[in-house]
Order: structure tokens, then C-alpha cells, then sequence
């Protein structure tokens, strides 16, 4: 005790004295660190979370925020779990909500600005059991799943969570007004029920959901199927008025025509109802926005009528032609669409004949003339009727091709042809979608031109659209209403435009402007208005780029160029274009340099680079600036910004240059000095397995990408993403004679262990990756005998338990190579065939000593220790350069000093230094390390 003391008295005086003199690798509160949201969720189970994140605009607007958004990282901590959430974008959200759904328990905070990098910790031990009382509509109902939601003042409905295999009738919910919508079923008569609770208060509600049966009414199913076509399955799914089909529980049927459903008694705002023929063909019935009260009959039919719902009847060749302008319907007007089989198209006339097959669009051959269009579905059972379409390919147009359903635009004094023309369709006060290569005849009238649309988006069947025309230097913009139709309208630069300057005199008199383009509600490069590549360089004013934009709030994005062929590239998000607002200037300092550096090993013929900039724009999606490949020799500057990341696309010859392959590294960093950013092609991937050995039939999660069991990456870490459908990822068990393979969908794979004990090979590979790829192996053992068990401790613990001082202690056997880890009881198993061949095990975790406990050779079960008396581990022998060297001795003390007075969310926090698992470093943690001063395994 007196030696305990002395050194404990050292330890704190030597400690004291280096963290003070060594400030530079000190991580105290004063140092930089990420802009980071950190929760620590108390008490969570081994199956993956999932999390949903709310912007909070107000107190009475909420929206989803897109994954794409921001990064996440979850952390398992013994009992707990660290979420860790980056790149929250807090210029114009001061507030999130986030939830983290962990099989029937549900977390939710607010979190602000100013909880970045601190530790929040989320609990539901305040929670009262939220139960689902179903005993009055039999003793055989089952509750298959729950839907919670809730709808904000603004009237949108936020699905917050879909809880699966409620069997025991209780989940754990946080305090608050909810939707709820149940489905279950009666396990012996196979009667569906589905049950929606509407602003159900879980506090003053009692936390109880009673289900009666008089609240049910049965809802009746008919399907008009003359033929008797057999159907393989059936879903239905019911939608409230705030609950959407995507987050609506589908109720399924084995025969649809003895369907027997039942739902409480309120009104619903529409249903979808999805037929399998079981012919690798899947189609859908629905009317999303019908009122359905629970007596009425949801009818549909087997005879089905299509016709298009085109936008035009002149088409440009080589034009797409969509999924969306082909409508399905049938006899009770329900919207049909073949979600599982083949569409043809059909074009042709008295010469010729062109079939094409697609999914979502298909091109219009590369012809001119006067075409008949239809539609063929095959491998779908169903009566379709199919309407043929009279269209007309080419150019010229013919003068009488519109009737009188057109619009006509006189651009005075216009020396250039229409370069391009977009049409957004425009209902609800914002332009939504848009269409280019508008069909049109174009006239040469004097100075001006007569520009002639004709049946754009229908034209009557909407209430107005927005037309962009592009012309030179100049971008015209009018928003026609029904009473614009069959009339001329005059525009010119003097009455509609704004003369607007691009000064990059100071970037270099000899920079000008290569291209400009405009975007409205930017979510993509789709809602481009306008491009302008024509922009005059003014000789007499050098770096003073004119050009003309109709007035309004854009988003820009600019491609610049000197005479040495350097390239400067800016997107400016919100830029409100007017005539007090005319002028954009750029300086040097406003740019960054900034190149790519990829090296291609493979000796694959590459077709191309394309490298993207993300800028993330004040609350929108990214947008991106990107450059090809042919521009890597050149020097290229970007405009410093926020947020930036990027993406990498590469396009190989062996797939067409359609197939690529998908880098993504997101920064979140202030752009302030040069950059480089760099990538190979030399890819690979690496196991991370729990444990090594598994019992017959047992299954394992594998998930690629993230912190789960393997990941995949280049040189230098730039993770990979693989966008073609022709590569599989594939998981592979081989023991010599029998190999099975399990394949990811896209990017996670459940592998359930053959019945056969053996030693396995697994591998991770990718099916005709085009790269050099070094594929991960690892040996698993599939055992079913006997086994060593017991629990495990570190000596310091005398009171209640922190899950994370006891979980994830290797437990091995090196004679056999076999290990697993400690879970959060302090638990181990390792199941053998023999357990003659085991002489020793060994337990060693980062910050601990490593112990070794001699075994005897036995023919039954081994317990080495239990709860009450687990094996004692010492805490003190820490990663140095990445290994532990056997003792607890002043190196560590040197580590342990750096780390000294950080809590967690410092850059310079290490859960490894934190024995007590308090989120500090302090000097709880020295006075630990001190028991055990100058230990060595042989101590134990």
C-alpha cells in the first residue's frame, strides 16, 4: 500500500508537469474540433440503429433531411451506442430533431448549435412502456407492425419509424403526440386488421393503445377477373391524409379474391393495391387521393386501357421518351403502372419499323417523318387495350403541325438562332419540372425571329408554365397563362432583360467568361434555365464578360478561362439578379487552387474522368461544379466556399463508358489553401469480424461502407462506391468441398452459416470489377460441440457497471486460432469441437494488459469464471504506434498526459485512456493507472 502511494504521488505530480509543458499535443477544450453532433444512446441492443434527422425551420415547419446531406457514424460502447453526425448545415436551420430507432425503442433530441462537439446522452429509462392491448379482437392476433408518425403544424405528415415483429405488444416511445397506425392479423383465420390512431398523446394517454373490436368495420376487396388469372400475392396499402404510400404499412393477401380486412373507423385518403402473377411480373392499382371511408369497396379490374399522355406530338430524333407520359388505367380509373415487366415501344409506318425496350425512358430513333407510336407489355397476363399515337420525328417542322395550339414569341433584333429552350411546368407558384428540346419552327422575320412552340406540357390541361429561350449572350424568360395561347408575343433585351457584368479584370484582363449557367430551385444540373456559352469578350474593356438575364433570384455557376488555359469555376447559390444588382466581381482571393491527381494502374483501356466539387448551398442539396478529364493538365481554381467534397467518376471500356466506377470523399472544410486531391486504382478491402467462430445456422449482418464488417477503399482512403448493376459484391464460404455464396442488395448481405461444422474461408470479392482489387479473406469456424465460457472484469470496477469497461475484450485461443469478444455483460463463448487442443486463453483489449489463463485439457464444457467471480483485468498498457508492449510503464504515462483533461467530442479524446468511461480524462483515469505502475502480464 505504501509502494501505491509513492508511485500514485509521482504519477500525479509528473502528469501535472507535462501537460503543462507540452501544450502541442495537448487536446484540451481550447483546441480545434470537428463541427460535430455527438449522441451517446444509453442501453442500446446489437442490431443496427436507424436515424432519421427533422429540420426545424420553426415551431411550426419541420422537413426530413436527406441522408446525402450529412455524414453519420454509430459507434457501439458496450450497452451504448455513440452516434456521431457531421456536415449539419446550420447557416439557415438553428434546430434539428433527430431520432435514432433501435428495434422497439425510440431516442429523440433537439439539438442546436451550440451543442456541437458536446456529448449529449440520450436515455429512455424515464420511458413508460408504450402497449398495444389487442385481446378483444381475439386470443390469436398478432401485431406484425407498427408505423409511428406525426404530422407538423405546416400539415405535413414526418414518418419517424416502421417497428416490425411487435410480439410481446409493447415498444418504448419518447413523450409526445403521435400517429399510429397498427397492422395485425388473426393467426388463425388469417383476417387482416389495420388500425390508425390520430393524435395520440402518449402522456395523457397513459401510454396505452386499447384496440376494440366494435371500432372495425370490414372493408370489402373486389377484383373484376374474368379470366381467372392467378394471382401468385396481393398488398394493400390504406393512406391517411398525412400518410404517404412510401410510409404506409402494406397489408398482404394470399387471395386477393377472399380477402378479409377490417380497419377502425375513420376516413382514408386513398389506397395502393400491388398484384404478383407470379410470371416475374408485378402490377399496381391506385388512387392516392380518393376519399375511402371504411364501408366502401376498393374495386379494380383486369382490363386494363393505355394511352400516352405526351407532352407534344413532334419529337426531335434521337429525344427520350418517358415511363410517365405512358398511362395505365382501368375500368374504376385507378392509375395502373407494370412495376415487373416489359414496355416496347412501337414506332413505325408503310417502310419501316424500330422496336425498342425500356424501363423509365427509351430514345426515339435517329429518322425523320411522320411515325405511328404504340405501346407492347409483355409477360403481363392482363387485358390491355393499347392506343396508337401519330407523331412526327425530324426537322423541319411542318408549318401546320401545332393547329391552333400554339405560342409564338417575336425577339426583336435577334442577329443569333435559338441556341436552346426549356419549358417549366408551373402550378403551385414554383417552376418544378422542366423539358429542353422542345419541337418549335423558328422564323428569320428581318432583324427578328419568330418562334413558334406548340402544345408545351398540353397547354390547356395546365394552369401556365414558364418558357427560357437562349440566344446568344441572352436568356428570355415569359410565363405564359391559358390566354397567351394562339398569340404573339413581342420580347426584347431593352423591355424584358438585364444588362449583367461579369468583372474579372482583377482575376487577369485576359479572363473571360467560357459559359454561364442559371438554375432555379436547384436540387441538380436539371433545373439548369439556361446556359449561356456565347458571351463576348469586350476588347476594349478587358475582363468586362456582358451578357443579358431576365430579373430574378439564381442560382450561377460559372466556367472561366485565361489565355493560358487556365480554368476558374464558381457556383453562387441565391444570387438576386436586378438592376440595382448588375455587376458580379471576382479577385483573386476569392479562388482556391485546386487539382486532382489520379493514378491508373490497370491496364484497362479508361475512357474518361469525371471529377465533381460539391457545394452544399444554403439549405438545398449539392450542387456541383465538375471538369473532365481533358482539363487535368490545366491549372484549375475554384471559388473558396463552405462544405465542399467530392466525387470521382471513372468510365471503363469493357462496360461501354456507361458503367462506372464511384469514388465519394466529402470535407467539410473552409477551402483557404491549395488542394490536392488524390486517388488510384488500386482498390481493397478488409474484414472486421466480431468473432471467428459461429454455430450451425447462426446469422451475420455484413454491411459495406460503414462501421460494420467490412470496407472497401483506395490508397488513400477514398471509400469506393460500385455503380453498375453487372458487378455483384459477394460474400463466399468455401471449406474445400462445398462453397456458399450470399450477395449484397446493394450494400449489405445477411450470411446464415451452413449446418456443416468445418473451417471456412471467407471472402469479400466484386464479380467483374475492372480494376485491381485485392478481395479480403478471413477463416471462420463453424462449431458444434462443447464450449469455454466466462466473464471478465477490469479490477477497478467495485460499484455499478459502464457496458463499455467490459465489452470488447478479445477472448482467444492461439492454439486454435479461434476468438470472439466479451459482450456488454462481460460474457465470452467460444464453442469447439475439442477442447484438448485449447492449453491456453488469452483476453487483451486496447488500453488494458493482456492476461493469459491456463486451461485443462477437458471432453465437457469449461467455465474459467462466472458473474460473481470474473477474471480481473489490469488497465494501463496503451497503443503506442499501434502496438501494446506487455507493460504498464512511463510510455503510457507520456500517452495518458497528451490526452490528459479531454472530454468527449475533443479532437484529442481517446475512449482508450478512459477506463471509467465517464466521457473524461481525468484523474479518476491516472489514479487507475497507477494501481498497476510498472505491471507486467506476469503480474496477473
Amino acid at each position: 500500500m505504501k509502494k501505491f502511494f509513492c508511485n500514485l504521488s509521482c504519477l500525479i505530480l509528473f502528469v501535472s508537469l507535462l501537460a503543462l509543458l507540452l501544450p502541442c499535443v495537448s487536446y484540451g477544450a481550447g483546441s480545434t474540433a470537428e463541427n460535430a453532433v455527438k449522441l451517446l444512446l444509453k442501453d442500446t441492443s446489437s442490431s443496427p440503429c436507424t436515424v432519421k434527422i427533422f429540420s426545424k425551420y420553426s415551431m411550426d415547419r419541420m422537413w426530413p433531411v436527406s441522408e446525402s446531406l450529412y455524414e453519420k457514424t454509430l459507434e457501439k460502447m458496450g450497452n451504448d451506442t455513440l452516434l456521431t453526425v457531421k456536415n449539419l448545415d446550420w447557416k439557415d436551420n438553428d434546430t434539428y430533431e433527430i431520432w435514432v430507432i433501435d428495434g422497439k425503442c425510440m431516442y429523440s433530441t433537439l439539438v442546436k448549435e451550440e451543442d456541437l462537439n458536446v456529448t449529449k446522452t440520450m436515455s429512455t429509462e424515464s420511458y413508460a412502456p408504450f402497449k398495444i392491448n389487442c385481446s378483444d379482437l381475439g386470443n390469436n392476433i398478432i401485431i406484425d407492425a407498427v408505423n409511428i408518425y406525426y404530422t407538423n403544424l405546416s400539415g405535413y405528415g414526418l414518418n419517424i419509424a416502421n417497428i416490425f415483429n411487435v410480439t410481446d405488444g409493447q415498444i418504448l416511445l419518447p413523450p409526445g403526440i403521435y400517429n399510429i397506425q397498427l397492422s395485425l392479423y388473426d393467426n388463425t383465420t388469417g383476417d387482416k386488421y389495420l388500425a390508425l390512431k390520430r393524435n395520440y398523446d402518449t402522456v395523457k394517454s397513459n401510454n396505452n393503445v386499447t384496440l376494440i373490436k366494435s371500432e372495425f368495420a370490414k372493408m370489402g376487396i373486389q377484383f373484376d377477373n374474368p379470366k381467372n388469372i392467378p394471382i401468385k400475392s396481393a398488398s394493400l396499402k390504406l393512406l391517411d391524409w398525412d400518410l404517404y404510400e412510401g410510409d404506409a404499412f402494406p397489408v398482404n393477401f394470399s387471395d386477393i379474391a377472399n380477402a378479409s380486412l377490417y380497419v377502425t373507423n375513420q376516413g382514408y385518403r386513398g389506397y395502393s393495391v400491388e398484384l404478383d402473377t407470379g410470371n416475374n411480373c408485378v402490377i399496381k392499382y391506385s388512387k392516392p387521393s380518393s376519399y375511402l371511408s371504411p364501408s366502401d369497396i376498393i374495386r379494380i379490374s383486369a382490363k386494363i386501357n393505355a394511352e400516352f399522355s405526351l407532352p407534344y406530338h413532334s419529337f426531335l430524333p434521337n429525344e427520350y421518351i418517358y415511363n410517365r407520359q405512358f398511362k395505365l388505367t382501368d375500368k374504376y380509373y385507378n392509375t395502373v403502372e407494370i412495376i415487373k415487366g416489359n414496355y416496347i415501344l412501337k414506332v413505325s409506318n408503310e417502310s419501316e419499323s424500330h422496336d425498342f425496350l425500356f424501363s423509365d425512358k427509351f430514345m426515339l430513333p435517329d429518322i425523320s417523318g411522320v411515325f405511328d407510336m404504340s405501346i407492347a407489355i409483355e409477360n403481363v397476363p392482363f387485358e390491355i387495350t393499347l392506343e396508337n399515337k401519330k407523331i412526327y420525328i425530324g426537322s423541319p417542322i411542318p408549318s401546320d403541325i401545332f393547329g391552333e395550339n400554339k405560342v409564338s414569341f417575336l425577339l426583336k433584333n435577334c442577329p443569333q438562332n435559338i441556341q436552346a429552350v426549356k419549358v417549366s411546368y408551373n402550378q403551385y407558384g414554383t417552376d418544378s419540372f422542366y423539358w429542353e428540346n422542345i419541337p418549335a419552327i423558328e422564323e428569320k422575320i428581318g432583324d427578328d425571329i419568330l418562334y413558334t412552340v406548340g402544345n408545351v406540357f398540353g397547354g390547356k390541361d395546365k394552369k401556365y408554365f414558364t418558357v427560357w429561350l437562349t440566344t446568344g449572350n441572352s436568356l428570355y424568360k415569359y410565363t405564359l397563362t391559358q390566354s397567351d395561347l394562339n398569340k404573339t408575343i413581342s420580347l426584347s433585351k431593352e423591355d424584358n432583360l438585364i444588362p449583367f457584368t461579369i468583372d474579372t479584370s482583377k482575376l487577369g484582363q485576359d479572363v473571360r467568361v467560357k459559359s454561364l449557367s442559371l438554375l432555379v430551385n436547384p436540387t441538380s444540373d436539371f433545373d439548369e434555365v439556361g446556359n449561356l456559352t456565347d458571351i463576348p469578350y469586350n476588347s476594349e474593356l478587358p475582363g468586362q464578360n456582358i451578357c443579358f438575364l431576365p430579373e430574378g433570384s439564381y442560382t450561377l455557376k460559372l466556367n472561366m478561362i485565361d489565355a493560358s488555359g487556365n480554368i476558374y469555376k464558381a457556383a453562387i447559390p441565391d444570387f438576386q439578379i436586378s438592376k440595382s444588382n448588375s455587376v458580379l466581381n471576382f479577385t483573386p482571393k476569392d479562388f482556391t487552387k485546386m487539382s486532382f491527381e489520379i493514378n491508373n494502374t490497370s491496364s484497362n483501356k479508361m475512357l474518361s474522368y469525371t471529377y465533381r466539387l460539391y457545394v452544399k448551398s444554403a439549405g438545398r442539396s449539392d450542387m456541383d461544379i465538375a471538369y473532365s478529364s481533358t482539363e487535368t493538365a490545366r491549372d484549375v481554381y475554384f471559388l473558396k466556399t463552405k462544405n465542399y467534397g467530392y466525387e470521382m467518376y471513372l468510365a471503363f471500356a469493357e462496360y461501354g463508358g456507361e458503367q462506372k466506377i464511384h469514388y465519394k470523399k466529402r470535407t467539410p472544410a473552409i477551402m483557404e489553401q491549395n488542394l490536392v486531391i488524390k486517388a488510384d486504382t488500386n482498390f481493397q478491402a478488409k474484414f472486421n469480424l466480431d468473432k471467428n467462430i459461429y454455430k450451425p445456422g447462426e446469422k451475420m449482418f455484413v454491411g459495406l461502407y460503414d462501421i460494420y464488417n467490412i470496407l472497401v477503399f483506395d490508397s488513400f482512403g477514398n471509400p469506393l462506391d460500385i455503380q453498375p448493376n453487372l458487378i455483384n459484391n459477394v460474400i463466399e464460404l468455401d471449406n474445400g468441398n462445398t462453397s456458399h455464396k450470399y450477395y449484397f442488395t446493394p450494400n449489405d448481405c445477411e450470411v446464415i452459416f451452413p449446418n456443416d461444422p468445418d473451417e471456412y474461408k471467407m471472402k469479400y470479392y466484386i464479380d467483374g470489377f475492372p480494376l485491381p482489387f485485392i478481395p479480403c479473406e478471413t477463416t471462420v469456424y463453424i462449431n458444434n460441440g462443447n464450449a469455454i465460457s466466462g466473464y471478465i472484469k477490469p479490477d477497478f470496477i467495485t460499484g455499478k457497471i459502464d457496458p463499455r469497461a467490459i465489452n470488447g475484450f478479445k477472448v482467444e485461443i492461439p492454439d486454435a486460432q479461434f476468438f470472439t469478444h466479451t459482450d456488454d455483460r462481460g460474457y465470452f463463448e467460444i464453442v469447439t469441437t475439442s477442447l484438448n487442443i485449447a492449453s491456453k486463453l488469452k483476453i487483451s483489449k486496447p488500453g488494458y494488459l493482456a492476461r493469459e489463463i491456463p486451461l485443462t485439457p477437458s471432453e465437457g464444457n469449461i467455465s474459467v469464471s462466472t458473474a460473481q467471480s470474473p477474471i480481473s483485468i489490469f488497465a494501463g498498457d496503451l497503443n503506442i504506434n499501434g502496438k501494446q508492449d506487455g507493460s504498464i510503464n512511463m510510455a503510457d504515462i507520456v500517452k495518458m498526459a497528451t490526452r490528459f483533461n479531454t472530454v468527449s467530442g475533443n479532437e484529442g479524446y481517446s475512449v482508450e485512456c478512459d477506463f471509467n468511461m465517464d466521457n473524461s480524462i481525468n484523474m479518476a483515469d491516472v489514479i487507475i493507472i497507477a494501481k498497476h505502475f510498472n505491471c507486467t502480464s506476469l503480474d496477473y
